[in-house]
């Protein structure tokens, strides 16, 4: 990740010398690349630490600016000082939102535990999920509850077990019926739903929560809830972390959302196809709502020019952990530079691949305690 402002290769877009350089002389074009490629390793340190960050944020204990600090002093073996000033204010930003989110969310915790324990029910993912469940019936019990008094609000429960988990500043909601997941406000058809844009109100007889929440359609514990769980986290990433404009037109909103949606597809190993294919579907059909046909056609051609770049990337980046390299290089991008970026990104792996070691750059990557995982396929 870079400072906020700068280009991919770490300068201001409009005095940067590499993205503004227009010659094609052949004897240019060597020099060109070294320079592109000397940017992508500065920026890869960077980038580097903002993954980092991410799994840091992972780990569930408090965090502290001083301890992602030591984080990377003694786990990672990085030294502060490679982190610049700008990215250090932009880092310590991120760390404090996800702590006071957090801290939150531990207050809403306590409340469902309370709200169990006047039920007659233990602690844990599943009675979280009824009193969970409960809460968003509520308005729905009420209105039955004025036509049978004898109605009891407590006594609603999901048609299967739902399994609720605190993780840190949002709840993780596993809901594996689909009745349910209508229910309580997943998009019908959908592997999940995180609620960026307002949260869902809980309410009870005597309060009211409004916790992030994400939704995973799947039982919890299985591969297809962890890929979904990753990919919906991602969405809260991007919330919180990409730079937000305000007065945009229609058309650029509509690429920062094609934009979110790419980043966490990338994020949760979806296969370039399966990206193109998943958001041409009636199921995005929200992407290009309100745009005339013009722009509709553009916003697809951008989106098939970046799939496609993707694909010779994957070849590249093909685990979880280098995924997030990948994610990290374009989040402060607009989408109209992921393709060239992509491409620059899968030319400098190439270039630095040292055939001894059968190594990448991306591939010594390594992020402790994080097990990684390598994505089938890349079609």
């Amino acid at each position: 990740m870079k400072a906020a402002g700068m280009c991919v290769h770490g300068n201001f877009p409009t005095t940067c010398k590499i993205c503004n350089t227009t010659s094609s002389a052949p004897e240019n074009t060597e020099s060109l690349y070294e320079q592109r490629f000397e940017a992508v390793k500065r920026a890869r340190k960077h980038v580097e630490i903002a993954a980092l960050l991410d799994a840091y944020l992972e780990i569930p204990s408090d965090h502290s600016w001083e301890d992602f600090e030591d984080f990377l002093e003694h786990t990672c073996a990085i030294s502060v000082k490679e982190i610049p000033e700008s990215l250090r204010t932009r880092f310590q930003g991120i760390i404090t939102e996800w702590t006071h989110l957090s801290r939150a969310h531990k207050n809403v915790e306590k409340s469902l535990e309370e709200l169990a324990q006047r039920q007659g029910r233990s602690i844990s993912p599943e009675n979280m999920g009824i009193i969970f469940y409960q809460g968003t019936q509520f308005i729905k019990g009420q209105d039955i509850l004025q036509k049978n008094p004898e109605y009891q609000l407590h006594k609603e429960a999901p048609e299967a077990p739902i399994s609720v988990r605190m993780e840190g500043p949002y709840l993780a909601v596993y809901v594996p019926d689909d009745y349910d997941h209508e229910q309580i406000g997943g998009t019908p058809g959908s592997g999940g739903t995180f609620h960026r844009s307002e949260s869902i109100t809980l309410r009870y007889e005597d309060r009211e929560l409004n916790p992030n929440i994400l939704i995973i359609k799947s039982k919890s514990d299985t591969e297809e809830a962890e890929n979904t769980r990753t990919h919906e986290r991602q969405h809260f990433i991007n919330h919180a972390w990409m730079k937000k404009e305000a007065f945009k037109d229609l058309k650029t909103v509509k690429e920062e959302w094609m934009k979110d949606e790419i980043l966490a597809f990338i994020k949760d190993g979806s296969s370039p196809q399966r990206i193109y294919n998943g958001l041409t579907s009636t199921l995005y059909e929200h992407l290009y709502a309100g745009l005339d046909e013009k722009e509709k056609e553009e916003l697809k051609h951008l989106l098939k020019q970046t799939t496609d770049a993707l694909k010779e990337a994957r070849g590249w980046f093909p685990t979880n952990i280098t995924s997030m390299l990948l994610v990290y290089h374009l989040i402060d991008l607009p989408l109209s530079r992921f393709p060239e970026t992509l491409k620059l990104l899968t030319e400098f792996e190439k270039a630095k691949y040292n055939a001894q070691t059968d190594e990448t750059p991306a591939l010594t990557f390594k992020i402790p305690h994080k097990e990684e995982a390598w994505h089938i396929g890349t079609e």
